[in-house]
Order: structure tokens, then sequence, then C-alpha cells
């Protein structure tokens, strides 16, 4: 008998939970109504309070030039997901006949259908929050761009350039060659153009990292390292030069391919001194641009590239973009003609002209600007990009923005704007302006008014 009885309880244990159990669930949808609804209530208002929480964090940290990683914006996004889906729950209209507090008998179809989702959606958000604590970092710091800013020209406009721009590009993808060169008079576009070339080999993926500087005349070595350390997101523990190089090159030669380009090379540049790998990684690529042909050839250079003076045609079309409109006055058109032609082909002469007659539409100004070009027109190059310079000068409105010029210019070529702010309000720049926020919006003002003329290269 107790074998039986056995067998039995064996039987019917399955039936209970196969029958018994699903009735009981379901049923308890009808019963747990208000339950399970507080419940989801309760739990999406803990979540978006995380949610709150977490933008928060990321908003501050964003002022500090941060970026949202990939797993925080993923569960923010999940997380605004499953809110809405709360809310449009909460919203639906079949809650008003689903209760039992205006109606004495509830549509229990509805009842059964929004208890059953709310229940459900309790573990949905459970998951969501679950997952919070494997987002992992929510900011990262990315990289400085290691490409130079806007062009002053667009190479696609002027033929020769585009060409030249194409040869280089395809040195750079040749396999065998490491060190390339350009060369050319100073004020010949020679920054625009591998500026243009950086950018486009970044844009197209052709390497992994483009980190460009400006050496210049006083080839600065310290300097030179600590502005490369900054594009690559390297922090040096060393303080010697000789340790910074070490721990440079080491980071470079982490690259698989990398293109570093040296700008407006003065002198021959020592680079294991400066920490550049040299025949040891053929990932690292040299993009090298100096006035002197013989500087790159003693660099060890294996391809130069000339770039040369602007053809006639393409020096009036570039003059005539940059000067807008108003040289199509039949009154100026034969005196800017000949402005543009005292420029010799040279692109900061063309642009700092242009530039500074833009919008005037009076011949005397015209006439005036050909009087000075040609007083200098007999004089060497570097001697007719200062008095280009001048000229320009000469022609910006405002004391302010003359004496920010001018301060430019002894701050040298690399420039902070925290320090133009110091210097400036010490040298009394700033006139009738007593608050520093006001100060500091005049002096990205009168930047902007300046852009034109310190940009070129």
């Amino acid at each position: 008998m107790e074998i039986a009885s056995s067998i039995v309880a064996k039987v019917a244990e399955p039936i209970v939970d196969y029958t018994v159990a699903p009735i009981a669930r379901q049923v308890g949808y009808l019963i747990f109504y208000e339950d399970n609804f507080k419940n989801l209530k309760d739990q999406a208002a803990e979540l978006k309070r995380a949610k709150d929480t977490i933008c928060d964090r990321v908003e501050a940290e964003r002022k500090s030039a941060r970026q949202i990683c990939d797993g925080a914006q993923n569960w923010l996004n999940k997380a605004d997901k499953i809110i809405e889906a709360v809310e449009k729950l909460g919203n639906d209209p079949r809650h008003k006949n689903a209760g039992c507090r205006r109606w004495p008998f509830p549509d229990l179809k509805s009842r059964h259908q929004l208890s059953r989702k709310a229940k459900k959606m309790v573990g949905d958000v459970a998951e969501v929050m679950q997952g919070k604590d494997n987002i992992g970092p929510l900011t990262f710091l990315p990289g400085l761009e290691g490409v130079g800013s806007t062009s002053v020209t667009n190479s696609e406009k002027l033929g020769s350039r585009k060409k030249e721009k194409e040869e280089i590009i395809l040195a750079l993808k040749d396999p065998n060659l490491s060190r390339i060169g350009v060369y050319g008079l100073g004020g010949v576009g020679k920054t625009t153009l591998v500026e243009e070339i950086a950018r486009q080999v970044k844009d197209h993926k052709l390497f992994d990292e483009v980190v460009m500087v400006n050496i210049s005349q006083t080839a600065e070595l310290e300097r030179i390292q600590r502005e490369m350390a900054d594009l690559l997101r390297l922090r040096f523990e060393e303080t010697s030069i000789p340790g910074r190089a070490l721990r440079l090159r080491q980071r470079l030669k982490n690259e698989k391919s990398i293109l570093v380009i040296l700008d407006d090379i003065w002198d021959v540049l020592k680079l294991e001194k400066l920490g550049i790998p040299l025949n040891d990684h053929k990932g690292c690529k040299l993009l090298l641009t100096s006035r002197n042909q013989e500087i790159l050839q003693k660099m060890e250079t294996q391809k130069d590239f000339l770039i040369d003076v602007l053809n006639e045609d393409e020096a009036w079309r570039l003059f005539e973009d940059m000067v807008g409109d108003v040289v199509k006055d039949v009154s100026l058109h034969d005196v800017a003609i000949q402005v543009a032609q005292k420029c010799a082909g040279l692109v900061v002469l063309i642009v700092t002209v242009a530039r500074a007659l833009k919008g005037k539409d009076d011949i005397d100004s015209w006439k005036d600007a050909l009087n000075q070009l040609k007083t200098i027109d007999k004089e060497g190059v570097n001697e007719k990009i200062y008095s280009a310079l001048e000229f320009s000068y000469n022609h910006l409105e405002g004391d302010d923005v003359k004496a920010l010029f001018l301060l430019c210019g002894l701050l040298g070529p690399q420039i902070c704007v925290d320090d133009l702010l110091t210097y400036g309000m010490g040298l009394g720049i700033f006139k009738q302006i007593y608050t520093l926020n006001d100060i500091r919006r005049q002096l990205h003002r009168l930047i902007g008014s300046l852009k034109g003329i310190l940009s070129i290269a």
C-alpha cells in the first residue's frame, strides 16, 4: 500500500507543476495588478535616479574635454528606452477599465495583460540596473588632433597643387620610401599643402596616426618633444631630453603605421636626439618641409618635391576667390590684376593682400596698394613677405587688433591664448573693459580678426 501511495504521489507531483502552478500564475496577474505596477514604478524611479547620476558625472567631465565611452552611452540608451516603455505602459488607456476603484467589474482581459507586462518589465528594469555595474569607465580623454587647422586655400581649386598633393600621397604609399621631403620658397604654401595631405591620409586611414609639428627657426627639442607627446597622448615621467627621446621613440614604435610631419625645418635636425626611430621601424614615415633642399638631403630624404610659385592664372583665381566679387567691378578690374601680379605667385602674398583689400570698392585703396607693392617689387622674397605682412598690418582696423598682432609676433610661433590674455591685460590692450569674461570675449574677437594673417604659411 505504501508503495502504491508513493507511486501516486510521484505521478501527481508533475501534474500539479504543469496545471496548478500556471493557473496560479495567471490568476496572480489579476490579483497582484496594483502591486506589480507599484513595484514597476519604484524600480523605474530607481533606474532613473541612477541614469541621472551618470548623466551628471558625464556632463561634468565633458567640461574637461572628456568624451563619453561607448559602454556608458549604450547603457544610457538602454535606460532611456526602458524608462520610456515604462511611462508608455503607465499611460495605457486600458488602465481606467482594469482597476476596481471606478468599476465594480473590471475588464479582466485588460487587467491581466497590463499586469503581465508590468511583471515582465520589472525584470527588464532589473536587468538594466545590473548592467550598470559592468559599464566600465564613463568617459575618456581623446587624443589631440595631430593635423593642422583649416587651410587658407584648398588645393583642389589649384591644378598644380592638386597634382603635387597626389604625387606626395603616392610617395607616402610606397613601402620603399620612409623619408619624403617638400621644399620651396617661404610663403609658397608648403604648410597649407602638407596640412591637406595630413587630413586626407588620416580620413582615408592610410596611417593609424598622423602627427604634425612645427619646427620653426629655433628648433627647441624639448618643445617639439612635448608637442609630439601631447598629440600621441603620452605623458613623460622623464625630465631630460635624452630620456624623453627614448620614451618618445618607444611610443612611436608601438604604432603599426604612423606619419610624422616635421614642418618648417630651418637647419639639419638630429632625429635620434628628438626620439624619432630611424630605419628600425618601417611603420614610421616622415614628411619633412623646408625652404632649403640641401637641408632635406642632409637629413637623408629619399624623394623630394619642389613646391613652386603659382602660375599667373592660378594666382589670379586664388586672389579673386579671396578678395571677393569686388574685383568684378569694371573700374577696379585692371588695377586688381596688376596687384595680383605683384604678388609673384606666392600664396602668402596673395592671401595677405587679398584679405587686406577684401570689400574695398574705392579705386584709391587699390591704387595705393599697387604703389606699395611696386616699392617692394625689387626686394628679396623674405623682404616681400615681411612687407606684405606690414601692408596687411597697416590695413588692420583698430589699435587693439594692431597691438595684439604685434604681441603675437613677440610671443613667437607657438602662441597660448592664456598668455595673450595675461600680457594683453598687462599692456592695457583691452581698454574700458573691467570683467574677466568681457576681456576673454574681446580677446577671442581680436583673435578671429587676426586668424587670416597668422594662419598663413
